[in-house]
């Protein structure tokens, strides 16, 4: 899903007109979707300790072998 889904499918539960962009744009609603999108991203990375989510593990030939809960790499992992 990108922002600009999201704040569509947002603008149709507030009754707003969907967007075609949200960057770049003068239109004051796109404006403020993205304030308050960017605003909640900041919020939801602070609720949780994001570092104690990601496990380490070694995977030897096989990426068969990963664990259930493998969701993606890292950068840099």
């Amino acid at each position: 899903m990108t922002i600009l889904n999201a704040i569509n499918e947002i603008a149709d539960v507030a009754s707003l007109s969907r967007f075609e962009s949200v960057y770049g744009t003068d239109d004051p609603n796109a404006q403020t979707m993205l304030s308050l999108a960017k605003e909640a991203g900041e919020e939801i990375s602070r609720r949780a300790d994001w570092r104690r989510m990601i496990k380490e593990f070694t995977v030897i030939l096989s990426p068969t072998d990963l664990p259930e809960d493998f969701h993606r790499l890292i950068r840099g992992g």
